[in-house]
């Protein structure tokens, strides 16, 4: 892997452990204040550029809101209270190439690698219910499936279970970091589910094809998959009151993790953006209005018993 496949990262350890807890809307979760300062950590090669919002300045997020719960029986209700956030959700898609909706995450597929682009997936504490299993059958050595919307994210209902386990959610992922790191920070997101304050988590996941010293940008052909050379996470804690902390950002080499400690993968969403082609955020004027969107999903659980989950998102129009 060459140099320009390294990330700056600056956090300490204190930094990471803190993020997420209760507190100012400005909480940093991979933002970089003097990259000259930094040590140099495996991940992606990072932009010079500052990605905090300027003053007057709101980063929207987009999720995919209204394309995954388009299906379903929603209601939208105004609110006229306005969400003063540095960061805010908007409806709308990172890319917008075949889209597939399952019973509870969305994903745009890519026919040339045979992988999804993205996968983006919606946690609550009704969500995290353990109502299924589902075998898991490996790509064999040295490459597991590695799920984009997390396996253990969709246990409430036995729909939810099965689509999660789709050829189209696994890609090819190195045994080593899909029972090390990867795992780890699955499990970060689910336990930021628990937090007081914390309504939603927002999960984007997916694979990167970076060029190495041979100009190749993938590590082979398995089952009909481009085997991937990183793969990027992006999590996205929305508060109970509509407030939305700044998205907290991963890229990990598909191999051997260099680094055991989640810290030394943190980049900013810029970041992956760059390298993924794909869009996640708009930088404009802070627009006052927003809607609070909510579903409520139904499933088949153990024993044929009808499991309800209930979502509700701040989303601004």
């Amino acid at each position: 892997m060459d140099d320009g496949l390294q990330s700056t990262v600056h956090q300490s350890n204190a930094d990471l452990e803190t993020v997420g807890a209760a507190g100012g809307d400005k909480q940093h979760s991979g933002a970089y204040n003097n990259p000259s300062d930094s040590q140099y950590r495996p991940g992606i090669a990072l932009g010079n550029e500052e990605y905090m919002p300027e003053a007057d300045e709101t980063i929207y997020i987009r999720i995919p809101l209204s394309v995954m719960f388009r299906n379903e029986q929603t209601h939208t209700e105004q609110r006229y209270l306005p969400v003063i956030s540095d960061y805010k959700l908007i409806d709308g898609l990172p890319s917008d190439a075949d889209i597939r909706i399952k019973k509870s995450y969305a994903m745009s597929f890519n026919n040339d690698t045979g992988n999804a682009s993205w996968v983006y997936e919606i946690l609550n504490r009704e969500t995290s219910a353990k109502n299924c299993k589902k075998p898991i059958k490996e790509f064999g050595n040295p490459y597991h499936r590695g799920h984009l919307a997390a396996s253990a994210n969709h246990k409430w209902c036995r729909e939810a279970s099965n689509d999660a386990n789709l050829k189209s959610n696994i890609t090819p992922q190195h045994e080593r970091l899909n029972l090390s790191t990867w795992k780890r920070l699955e499990e970060r997101c689910r336990k930021f589910i628990g937090q007081n304050r914390i309504r939603n988590v927002h999960v984007y996941s997916g694979p990167l094809y970076l060029k190495d010293e041979s100009e190749q940008t993938y590590y082979g052909i398995l089952q009909g998959k481009k085997v991937p050379t990183h793969f990027f996470k992006v999590i996205i804690l929305e508060n109970d009151d509509g407030t939305v902390r700044q998205p907290e950002c991963y890229g990990m080499p598909n191999d051997d993790p260099p680094s055991s400690e989640l810290r030394d993968y943190i980049v900013d969403i810029e970041d992956i953006e760059r390298v993924s082609g794909l869009t996640f955020i708009e930088r404009r004027h802070s627009v006052r209005q927003s809607d609070e969107m909510s579903v409520t999903l139904q499933g088949e659980g153990v024993n044929s018993t009808l499991q309800n989950v209930n979502i509700k998102v701040r989303i601004s129009s």
